[in-house]
């Protein structure tokens, strides 16, 4: 285990790699009474950052952060800190399987990525922590406290909700994309960037793409994430496994909605209080990406929630 000394922050990484709007009501496919245990489990890589000093007063539970579609962990550093001096509190950031550095397997669906969650906290010991989920992430973070209540303190859900959608069309369109940029092999990153502008000329979203390029030992910039898994299971990623009414998360929980963002409405109110009946709401001036348009505003209010 690498050890890296950043300013007044322990960050450790685990090498236990293996190679890699519609409502709630209207598209469930059913539930489970628990986690499907006989499915593998992905073993996921983490980074794991943690006070050099504890102070007192501080928050003795642990966070852990869990990313959205086409995210690692790494998009979580800057906050990740900045978590880990506002609580003085471990701070877990995760890759998911067929994520970042974490391994690639089926199914690609939110009971097997919960799961693979809730395993990673028996792993390392951790009994509850506070969980944040943006996107994707946060459906995670949802079906892991629905299905395994004792293993969370509190939660943050950032700009998603416990309900079953079809993902945008766009989605599709970025995996067709990033194929045709893989299959052009090119041996420098700006000339992967520029072919990648001639299909997504919006440089935020290709930005956030480009960082799941890596280059191989042939020289070859290829993609980390397995786009045709990712294609194949983009159904499941717009479902919620979870039907109303079947169970509730006690615990006090957080959502965060971008105000111009769609995947928070007014009117899925009454479905996430029917799953999180100890729920508050608060908005921010964003887009989806509330965490990364609004870090500081999102950072005050996720802290102050947490050490309520």
């Amino acid at each position: 285990m690498s050890i890296l000394q950043r300013g007044n922050f322990v960050s450790s990484r685990s090498l236990g790699n293996i190679r890699h709007g519609v409502s709630g009501l209207l598209l469930n496919r059913g539930f489970h009474s628990s986690f499907a245990r006989d499915e593998p489990r992905a073993r996921l890589e983490y980074d794991h950052y943690e006070p050099t000093e504890r102070v007192a007063g501080g928050s003795s539970t642990p966070l852990l952060i869990l990313h959205g579609l086409f995210g690692s962990k790494k998009n979580w550093k800057t906050l990740a800190k900045r978590y880990v001096s506002g609580l003085n509190t471990d701070v877990y950031a995760l890759d998911l399987r067929n994520h970042g550095e974490s391994p690639h397997m089926v199914p690609l669906n939110y009971d097997a990525l919960a799961r693979d969650v809730s395993e990673f906290l028996k792993t390392k010991g951790l009994s509850k922590v506070n969980v944040i989920g943006h996107s994707m992430g946060g459906k995670v973070a949802m079906t892991l406290g629905l299905n395994e209540p004792g293993q969370l303190e509190k939660l943050i859900v950032a700009d998603m909700s416990p309900v079953a959608a079809k993902l945008s069309n766009d989605f599709d369109y970025y995996i067709s994309c990033m194929k045709k940029i893989e299959e052009a092999k090119h041996t420098k990153q700006s000339a992967a960037d520029a072919d990648l502008e001639q299909y997504i000329p919006d440089a935020g979203i290709r930005l956030f793409l480009m960082t799941n390029l890596k280059r191989d030992s042939d020289g070859i910039y290829r993609w980390r994430v397995p786009l045709d898994i990712i294609k194949n299971h983009l159904e499941d990623l717009g479902d919620f496994p979870v039907a109303v009414g079947s169970k509730k998360l006690e615990k006090p929980t957080l959502f965060v909605a971008g105000s111009r963002s769609d995947y928070i409405k007014k009117d899925y109110h009454p479905t996430i209080k029917n799953f999180f009946p100890n729920v508050e709401f608060s908005e921010l001036d964003t887009g989806h990406w509330v965490h990364a348009e609004k870090p500081k505003e999102f950072l005050d209010l996720t802290i102050n929630f947490l050490k309520q």
